[in-house]
């Protein structure tokens, strides 16, 4: 006699392991860097992660492991953010407004530890 398995819920889980497992190195929102940088204009966020994401492709890297567009309710309108690695937000960082003074002494920071 012939046995259906139905494998729809083991497909479901491993895809959803997947997908968390692959979450797990996006944790960090550009909107809530900018913030922490002082800084809360969408179009400056939009210029530092498309920056940093033509690093990514220009070197080769994955932008599916480093970057992942999300969509936030800011209270007023849903706008669209990124979920960040470390890599990507380090990336982000050195791509930010350099006119901001925080953002400036963050890029400071982070090469003079690359130098040291």
């Amino acid at each position: 006699m012939l046995k259906v398995f139905d494998y729809i819920d083991e497909i479901l889980a491993t895809g959803a392991m997947h997908q968390a497992a692959h979450q797990a190195n996006l944790r960090y929102y550009a909107s809530d860097l900018m913030q922490h940088l002082g800084e809360n204009d969408p179009a400056l966020r939009a210029v530092a992660v498309r920056r940093a994401m033509e690093v990514c492709h220009a070197t080769g890297i994955s932008l599916d492991k480093n970057f992942k567009k999300v969509h936030i309710f800011s209270g007023e309108a849903i706008e669209v953010d990124w979920l960040l690695s470390s890599l990507a937000s380090y990336l982000f960082l050195m791509n930010g407004n350099p006119a901001n003074p925080l953002v400036a002494k963050a890029q400071l920071i982070v090469l003079l530890k690359m130098n040291s």
